[in-house]
């Protein structure tokens, strides 16, 4: 259960400190068999999406992605999902171990106090386009170079390809 585990401690732990310094950002939770524990919750400015067949439109409207795994092993769909479409993603260091992936330069280390690179690629252009360039360089392809003319500035996104009780 370490999605479930994952969207608890940031709705619990993160998201107040997020809503605190920008107030309009939205935080959507996508993914199939969304517990009942998290369904019901009703923090302000989250959205319980869940399935959806294809992620590329959630994808193209959204400024980051965030994957605060604080257990589980193995290569992390949610990081690979968002670096493929060019997105930048927040991650905890257990999210991108294993992975190759570089604290500043393919993702941004969350662990130390989430809000901070989520605020700073959410409000600073430049953050963004470096973090951009990064996703670019790693595997996105085009797709940030073409995403950036239409993303939402008030959007983030927690992709949970797997919410069940039995998956990592």
């Amino acid at each position: 259960m370490p999605n479930i585990d994952a969207v608890t401690y940031f709705l619990d732990e993160v998201w107040p400190l997020v809503r605190a310094v920008m107030p309009d950002v939205e935080f959507r939770v996508i993914g199939a068999d969304l517990p009942e524990s998290l369904s019901t919750r009703s923090d302000p400015g989250v959205k319980f999406i869940g399935y959806v067949e294809d992620l590329e439109e959630y994808f193209a409207g959204i400024r980051l992605t965030v994957a605060p795994l604080r257990y589980g092993a193995g290569a992390k769909g949610k990081i690979v999902s968002s670096l493929a479409y060019g997105v930048p993603c927040v991650a905890s260091s257990i999210a991108s171990e294993g992975m190759g992936l570089k604290d500043g330069v393919d993702v941004l280390v969350g662990d130390a106090g989430w809000s901070v690179p989520i605020t700073a690629l959410e409000d600073q252009d430049d953050g963004w386009v470096d973090q951009d360039r990064a996703v670019v360089a790693y595997g996105g392809g085009e797709r940030a170079e073409n995403r950036r003319e239409g993303k939402s500035g008030n959007q983030a996104v927690f992709e949970l390809a797997k919410l069940r009780p039995n998956s990592s």
